[in-house]
């Protein structure tokens, strides 16, 4: 919420996609982003989508881990999935640019956590283990 989420479902506390429904009078989101990468939360992430809705991947998961999801249910109801990987970065980082010139994005409620190049594979245990909201940022400064 602190980043500009209406509503926030802790898919690891319970049933995420029966959350989603009864925070959305049971239609399901418009769109939903996994951004784990893992099975579970993929599959969550498609059954919390709305009938027509886009369920959009951008974690990246073990190269050889696999979700299950219902082909009649895909089809039926008339959901798309969508891979996100990066950005084009002529067009994409000058807009990223301007939402922060503007102050629609405020770094310092996305860039929670800066670390030194040392504390870097700490971080990212401190990531697997759920422990970073936002983003955190490798600081490179130049040693005496």
């Amino acid at each position: 919420r602190t980043m500009g989420a209406h509503e926030t479902v802790n898919a690891a506390g319970g049933d995420a996609p029966v959350v989603v429904r009864e925070l959305t009078g049971g239609e399901g989101a418009d769109v939903v982003f996994d951004a784990v990468g893992a099975p579970r939360s993929f599959e969550q992430a498609f059954m919390s989508v709305r009938d027509g809705g886009r369920m959009v991947a951008v974690g990246l998961a073990n190269v050889a881990a696999t979700a299950s999801v219902g082909i009649t249910h895909l089809v039926r109801r008339g959901i798309t999935i969508a891979g996100s990987y990066g950005a084009r970065t002529r067009t994409d980082l000058p807009a990223v640019v301007g939402l922060v010139a503007d102050g629609t994005v405020r770094l310092d409620q996305v860039i929670t956590r800066r670390v030194s190049l040392d504390q870097a594979a700490g971080t990212y245990a401190a990531l697997d283990r759920g422990e970073i909201v936002g983003r955190a940022v490798v600081v490179m400064e130049e040693q005496p």
